[in-house]
């Protein structure tokens, strides 16, 4: 009667745990990083019984791929990457392709102006719409140079941010690696093993990672070229140098090592890679056209008369940085339309004639000043929009490589609606068991009197 009684008793207490964890399996249906758990039915062996002695629960399974996981997280880190790297490009394409902030309207207009001053060299109109044109270039390309700088103060300031972030997650996932191993021992830590993935993918989304698990549990983390980031429960921070300015690019160090030329993956690769890739170099071309500007003009200025009969100064002034531009003439009988050594008031538009067509040469590589211009904005255009074909396709790999982790470690209502049903049905039939036994009993008793 005792061995009925402790099969139905161990029943009920084994479809009750397994109750728990299908409810809680509904419970966190939505919650993010959640893998979801299965009860394990062992039967239950008494030392010295032949027969089984009723159900046991052996081990709370948790369903996880950790190959799903390491996918997703791989392809987390690239789509980060791309994203950021296709948001900061659209901007900087923005910047220089907008007639509003761009220089291809200012740069038409100082050409057309250097024309009319060659068509009418003694016009006063002329030569104050050449030094008003000049003006708004010069203002344009300062402007351009501020963007740059501004945008270059952001990104120091993101990186700063994001190595915030991921010592902070790398110091969590430490705890979490000595909790996990010592837990180990007792039974396996399922919810800390979801906090743990919830936190590396939560990295990934800042900096490309590569984990391996030992055999505590734990799970060392390796960032760049595999230099260790979490071993066990030790962390390695990284720290910051800025550059010499606000202006000057951040780098990333760890261990006293750079490496920044080694992230490639997250937001933080994403910055690196468009700093890099697309903002240094649209910098160095920006500079060179406003070089170009101002040597092709201030050249022709010092080879011709201005109305006064005095030799030509130079119109322009590349700023200290060697970006942006400003204009040191303001009277305008100083802009030399005439060839050397004409008379005061001349008429002669030979100088400025060689302007016009000097402007309009090639004078970077095979391009001219608004060919050069051109190119660069078609360049920005070209990177943002394979940027942003790049980071669809890869949001696509990621959805793929969602759906292959939850289809392991994923809620199903159904299933675990079906689940509910049936252990209830058990758990009732335990219940009738003990009833069952409990009337045997009584009658057994009743017998007896």
């Amino acid at each position: 009667m005792s061995n009925l009684f402790s099969i139905g008793t161990s029943a009920l207490l084994a479809n009750q745990r397994a109750l728990s964890v299908t409810s809680n399996n509904i419970a966190n249906v939505n919650t993010d990083g959640y893998s979801r758990q299965g009860v394990d039915f062992e039967p239950r062996h008494v030392p010295g019984q032949i027969m089984e002695q009723g159900v046991s629960v052996g081990e709370i399974t948790r369903f996880a791929d950790p190959f799903a996981n390491t996918r997703l997280v791989q392809s987390s880190a690239e789509h980060a990457a791309l994203e950021t790297g296709a948001t900061l490009t659209r901007r900087l394409d923005a910047v220089l392709s907008e007639e509003q902030t761009g220089l291809a309207g200012p740069l038409r207009q100082f050409l057309d102006s250097i024309d009319g001053l060659a068509a009418d060299p003694s016009s006063v109109e002329a030569r104050v719409e050449v030094l008003g044109d000049a003006e708004a270039l010069a203002q344009r390309f300062t402007q351009i140079q501020g963007q740059f700088d501004n945008l270059n103060s952001e990104l120091n300031a993101r990186v700063s941010g994001s190595v915030s972030q991921i010592n902070d997650l790398s110091a969590a996932i430490a705890r979490l690696n000595d909790e996990i191993a010592r837990s180990n021992s007792v039974s396996p830590p399922n919810a800390l093993l979801d906090e743990r993935d919830r936190l590396v993918s939560q990295l990934a989304e800042q900096i490309d990672v590569n984990t391996a698990v030992q055999n505590d549990g734990s799970v060392n983390v390796f960032v760049g070229s595999g230099q260790a980031l979490v071993v066990g429960n030790t962390v390695s921070q990284l720290s910051v140098a800025p550059g010499a300015t606000p202006a000057d690019p951040a780098r990333v160090l760890l261990g006293g090592g750079d490496i920044s030329g080694q992230v490639a993956g997250g937001e933080l690769g994403g910055i690196f890679g468009f700093r890099e890739d697309v903002m240094q170099p649209a910098q160095l071309e920006i500079r060179a056209l406003a070089q170009a500007v101002s040597s092709t003009v201030n050249d022709a200025q010092a080879a011709g008369t201005d109305f006064n009969g005095n030799p030509g100064q130079p119109l322009f002034q590349i700023g200290s940085s060697g970006a942006g531009l400003s204009v040191l003439i303001t009277d305008p009988q100083a802009l030399a339309a005439a060839g050397p050594q004409a008379p005061a008031g001349s008429g002669d538009n030979s100088n400025a004639l060689a302007l016009s067509e000097a402007l309009r040469a090639p004078v970077l590589g095979q391009n001219n000043l608004q060919e050069a211009n051109l190119s660069l904005v078609g360049r920005v255009g070209t990177q943002a929009r394979s940027l942003e074909a790049a980071e669809r396709a890869q949001a696509a790999v990621v959805s793929q490589q969602q759906f292959l982790r939850d289809q392991v470690s994923g809620v199903n209502l159904d299933e675990e609606a079906a689940n509910l049903l049936r252990y209830q049905q058990s758990y009732q039939a335990a219940a009738q068991i003990i009833a069952t036994a409990n009337a045997m009993f009584e009658s057994l008793l009743a017998a007896a009197r």
